[in-house]
């Protein structure tokens, strides 16, 4: 399947998700593991959304002000 996102940022993200044993995280969490801004992240969370290989599973309340984040599970295994 082509998502259109690199070989390279896909592998970072699988190594952070085996790295800290989790596949429930939030798009900063991720940005930070992967040493990847968190605009960038951002587009390729929204790719892997688009290709259903990410579902938001709801959101995290934030201490202080601001928008919740949201908590998303990331699965990279082959689906159709």
């Amino acid at each position: 399947v082509q998502t259109g996102i690199g070989i390279r940022s896909l592998s970072k993200i699988e190594q952070a998700l085996l790295q800290y044993r989790t596949d429930t995280v939030t798009s900063s969490e991720l940005a930070r593991y992967c040493s990847l801004s968190l605009r960038s992240m951002n587009r390729l969370l929204q790719k892997l959304e688009e290709f259903r290989y990410l579902v938001v599973l709801g959101k995290e309340p934030q201490d202080a002000a601001g928008r919740p984040r949201r908590l998303l599970r990331i699965d990279l295994r082959y689906h159709d």
